[in-house]
């Protein structure tokens, strides 16, 4: 019984920890995708982010990818990976609402 009960743990760790990587693999593709589309191609695009906030996006998705890494491999417990993708997701945004007169004007 104990083993079976190591083995659910086991199980939800991993299903966890994936769903924090694939969020977290999201948020990389999406904000890498924007910076090849505003660096590399002739689209205009009404609003643009500057580079460098699109880097620290990409930084704080890199480094979500590697809590839910973390979380998969044992290191971290699901509740403390969650709340740390929740801490870089809100970090994210207070940025985004922080920057937004600077980057519009």
């Amino acid at each position: 019984m104990v083993g079976e009960s190591r083995i659910k743990l086991f199980k939800k760790e991993i299903f966890h920890g994936f769903l924090q990587v694939i969020f977290s693999a999201y948020w990389f593709y999406h904000y890498g995708i924007l910076y090849y589309y505003y660096d590399y191609t002739d689209l205009f695009f009404y609003f643009m982010y500057p580079t460098w906030m699109l880097i620290i996006y990409l930084l704080l998705s890199f480094w979500g990818i590697c809590i839910g890494l973390q979380v998969i491999f044992g290191k971290r417990t699901v509740r403390s990976g969650y709340f740390r993708i929740l801490a870089l997701f809100v970090i994210g945004l207070v940025l985004e609402n922080i920057f937004h007169p600077l980057i519009s004007s």
